[in-house]
């Protein structure tokens, strides 16, 4: 509920912006999965961290940060993540 209309990477509407101008071409493309093993305080700090999270007010995003720290109450909680790089060349 916090993300709205906050942009991301993921809806790809960023690709659109570089194939309509003639400033740049594809240069080519790498995925890399990964992973990041995160304790309860390192939830938080990954959580926090989010713009959209860091703009809440003090007693809003404390709330969720209490509820982040919780994801972790029985141990280290592993994130999966896909890093993708899109290189571009200047034409």
């Amino acid at each position: 509920p916090y993300r709205a209309h906050e942009p991301a990477h993921r809806t790809g509407e960023w690709r659109g912006v570089l194939a309509a101008s003639s400033l740049f071409e594809p240069a080519g493309d790498l995925s890399v999965p990964n992973e990041q093993v995160l304790d309860a305080d390192g939830i938080a700090d990954r959580v926090g961290s989010v713009s959209f999270i860091a703009k809440l007010s003090t007693e809003e995003r404390a709330q969720v940060l209490r509820q982040a720290r919780a994801l972790a109450d029985a141990g280290p909680v592993t994130l999966r993540y896909v890093t993708e790089v899109s290189a571009y060349a200047n034409c």
